[in-house]
C-alpha cells in the first residue's frame, strides 16, 4: 500500500525542516565556542552540523518519488544543504553576536558530502537497522 503525502512529510521531510530550524535559532545566540581556547571545535562543529543535514536531505529524497534517481537525489542533497549553508553564513553575518565565515561555509560543505556519501552507504549496502521511515 503506497505511503500517504502527510505520512511521507511527517516522516522524511519534517525531521529536515526541524534540524533546519534548530541551526537557524543556535544561530542566532552567541557562538558556543571559544576560538582562542579551542581552535577545531568551531569546524568540527560545522562539519558534524552539515554533515547530518546532507544526510537528512538524502533520506528525504529516498523517501519520495526521486528515490529510484541516486544521481539526482545526491546532487539535489548536496545542492539543497549548501544553499541551506550559505544562508545561514548570511545569517550569521548580520547578527551582532556571529560571525559569516567563508571557511565555515566549506567544512559545511565537506561535512555534507561526509554525510550523504556514508548515509548512502549505510543504505545501499543495507547496514542501517531498519526503523520505519529511516
Amino acid at each position: 500500500m503506497p505511503e500517504s503525502r502527510t505520512y511521507t512529510f511527517f516522516i522524511y521531510w519534517l525531521p529536515v525542516i526541524f534540524y533546519c530550524l534548530i541551526i537557524f535559532l543556535q544561530s542566532a545566540l552567541p557562538s558556543p565556542v571559544n576560538a582562542e581556547n579551542s581552535p577545531y571545535i568551531n569546524q568540527f562543529l560545522h562539519f558534524t552540523g552539515y554533515g547530518l543535514l546532507g544526510a537528512l536531505f538524502l533520506r528525504a529524497f529516498l523517501g519520495s518519488r526521486f528515490k529510484d534517481n541516486t544521481l539526482f537525489i545526491i546532487t539535489a542533497s548536496i545542492c539543497l544543504t549548501g544553499i541551506y549553508a550559505a544562508t545561514d553564513e548570511l545569517h550569521q553575518y548580520f547578527n551582532r553576536y556571529r560571525i559569516g565565515d567563508i571557511n565555515d561555509f566549506f567544512f559545511d560543505m565537506a561535512g555534507a558530502c561526509v554525510g550523504i556519501f556514508l548515509y548512502y552507504l549505510l543504505k545501499k549496502y543495507k547496514l542501517w537497522p531498519r526503523i520505519t521511515g529511516i
